[in-house]
């Protein structure tokens, strides 16, 4: 965050390298450190939904689609 990075995409072919375990410690540690992820989750329809980062100027959604 101190990048200024809010919001991260977690699509990718790699996201189970480490299991579902791996994943889900992955994503304890994104929202522990105030991101947003999108991309991931237990289901598909989870990790296709959109994530919000609301802002000063506006609402910014962020769709990532493994």
């Amino acid at each position: 965050m101190w990048l200024g990075i809010d919001m991260v995409s977690r699509a990718n072919n790699h996201a189970k390298d480490y299991g579902v375990t791996g994943m889900r410690v992955t994503s304890k540690h994104v929202l522990a450190a105030g991101l947003v992820e999108a991309g991931t989750g237990d289901s598909l329809a989870e990790a296709r939904e959109a994530r919000y980062f609301d802002t000063p100027a506006g609402r910014v959604a962020l769709i990532s689609v493994p």
